[in-house]
């Protein structure tokens, strides 16, 4: 095959010049193709930028160093195939010999498992066991083994893990070669077998996949994903970087937010995974340039997929299970599916507004690492500016400020990270409203509240816009000549609706009177100043700043 190959090749390039020999065995671009010169320079350009570029962003998110990540990964490992051994003889009464035998993984999930964890990141890892075991007993046995263990330096029982929305524990582990902790976040998937070996998941089939009860079968998912993402790179270092790169910047244009209606990890990694696929002898600086190019002109509408699914198109479930239990829930805005049975879109919840964001930003980072004027549309614009942070605070006339306070910063987390993920909820209930503009901020902001200074408080913000259609412009206008009031926009069945479900939280009632969630509206002029990014103090760039239109009042 090879040598018919060769011959075809040089039977096709006898006459030609080793320049344009070499153009044409490099991929092109899936939507346009360009000038040689032009665009090898553009690469140097971009390859040499991206260099200085990389050093500063490992010094913003540096990466957690894989060889201290191993140790104690394989302890975890180890300790839960102990555990599952001594379940085995205790509850299914099997003999020593037999309960050796019923094996027990630890699978990586999430960024973990895509190798770029960055410091201070929780690893997210699944434990994949026999039909021996029951939830409970993960909840409970598995929990007190950890407590028993030297090496375990902090344990708490989480009751929701964002990724898939069921039970977990988080669990420090202290590494034996340096003084440094290893923060884990461990979920489990129960098999309906007697044992495990490390391919029992990965051969599952679809329909043994269906038959795990709910939370198995999330617990599996997000495993296989990140498995998935990376089989179908051709090159893991150039995938790894880039990702890291679009990471980066989907963060400081606002569009990466793990609990709101936008780009998530998932969808970040299936979308630059694409561009591999499509680009599998690129170079890093390369696949950024055809990020951009792939993005800004591809229909949103049509999925996204890394390889052909047995599934038919339009029934892609949501990623999680908080956006599919919104009755609001309309025909999701962008489709992304998850390369792993049961493909779930993983950009479910993405809002109107913010997928003319992301088409908006797609355009940005186009013209920021595309020089040629065929691409850019003859406009520049220098190629740091791809991580310039986005002014959120001048985008929108009016912010919606939710305010989660606790006694102390272990009930403050806790109430926060039950209550963030139903942002997504307010979120699509305030865009089902006619002309409304929503976008939820990219992170929280902790600050002293006056009124209870000894306690922990962190503020999020919603960006709101409710503009009038032809119509209600022109009835305005006469109601204002007449000198009658104003029309005004009623959000108070959505905030009491969020309220009502963040009030939900089942730890609330051992804390009473120790947690609070306050929800107010504020206009642009009177946000609290410690919430201003340093550019909000000066006028935004043309392409940054979003002029905000007047609005309606709320009450």
């Amino acid at each position: 095959l090879f040598s018919s190959f060769d011959r075809a090749m040089r039977d096709d390039d006898d006459e030609r010049s080793k320049s344009k020999r070499t153009k044409r065995m490099g991929p092109r671009n899936p939507v346009q193709s360009f000038g040689g010169s032009a665009q090898g320079s553009t690469e140097n350009e971009i390859a040499d930028e991206l260099q200085m570029e990389s050093k500063e962003m490992d010094d913003a998110a540096p990466l957690q160093d894989k060889v201290l990540l191993e140790e104690p990964y394989h302890l975890m490992r180890e300790l839960v195939r102990s555990w599952v051994c001594h379940m085995a003889e205790v509850h299914a009464g099997m003999t020593p010999e037999a309960a050796a035998h019923t094996g027990g993984e630890l699978f990586k999930a999430g960024s973990f498992g895509l190798g770029i964890l960055e410091e201070d990141s929780i690893a997210d890892v699944v434990a994949v066991v026999p039909r021996h075991i029951t939830l409970p007993m993960f909840q409970q046995d598995f929990y007190c083994a950890l407590t028993r263990h030297t090496r375990v330096t902090y344990l708490r029982p989480v009751r929701q893990c964002y990724m898939t929305s069921v039970p977990g524990i988080e669990v420090g582990v202290g590494s034996s070669s340096a003084g440094t902790r290893v923060r884990f976040q461990v979920t489990c998937a129960i098999l309906p077998v007697d044992t495990i070996a490390k391919s029992t998941l990965t051969d599952m089939t679809p329909v043994q996949l269906d038959a795990l009860d709910d939370t198995s079968k999330r617990c599996a998912t997000m495993a296989l994903v990140a498995q998935r993402i990376l089989e179908a790179v051709p090159r893991r270092a150039e995938f790894q970087l880039t990702l890291r790169v679009i990471r980066q910047w989907a963060r400081q244009r606002g569009l990466y937010t793990p609990y709101a209606a936008a780009l998530n990890g998932v969808s970040c990694a299936i979308l630059t995974a694409r561009v591999c696929q499509l680009h599998p002898n690129a170079s890093t600086a390369r696949l950024i340039n055809r990020f951009f190019c792939l993005y800004d002109q591809v229909d949103w509408s049509q999925p996204i997929l890394l390889h052909g699914v047995d599934a038919p198109e339009g029934t892609w479930e949501p990623w999680g299970n908080i956006h599919k239990d919104n009755e609001n829930a309309a025909q999701p805005m962008c489709v992304v599916v998850t390369p792993a049975h049961p493909y779930w879109n993983a950009t479910a919840a993405m809002l109107e507004t913010t997928r003319r964001l992301l088409a908006r930003e797609m355009r940005r980072g186009l013209i920021a690492v595309a020089r040629h004027p065929a691409q850019s549309g003859n406009k520049t614009l220098a190629f740091h500016t791809l991580w310039e942070p986005c002014d959120f605070y001048r985008r929108f006339q009016h912010y919606l400020q939710l305010d989660f306070a606790g006694e102390n910063s272990t009930i403050c987390e806790g109430f926060k990270k039950w209550a963030l993920p139903r942002v997504t909820q307010l979120t699509s209930d305030l865009a089902c409203m006619a002309n409304a503009r929503v976008q939820p901020s990219s992170e929280t902001h902790p600050f002293k509240d006056l009124s209870r200074p000894s306690w922990t408080t962190e503020a999020f913000f919603v960006g709101l816009r409710f503009s009038r259609g032809n119509e209600q412009d022109a009835q305005a206008a006469q109601g204002e000549a007449s000198g009658e009031q104003k029309p005004r926009m009623d959000i108070r069945d959505a905030v009491l609706k969020y309220i009502e479900v963040s009030s939900a939280w089942p730890d609330k009632a051992h804390f009473t009177g120790r947690v609070d969630l306050r929800v107010s509206v504020l206009d642009r002029e009177s946000l609290p100043p410690w919430c201003l990014t340093p550019t909000s103090e000066h006028p935004g760039t043309a392409e940054d700043l979003v002029q905000a239109e007047q609005g309606i009042p709320f009450h």
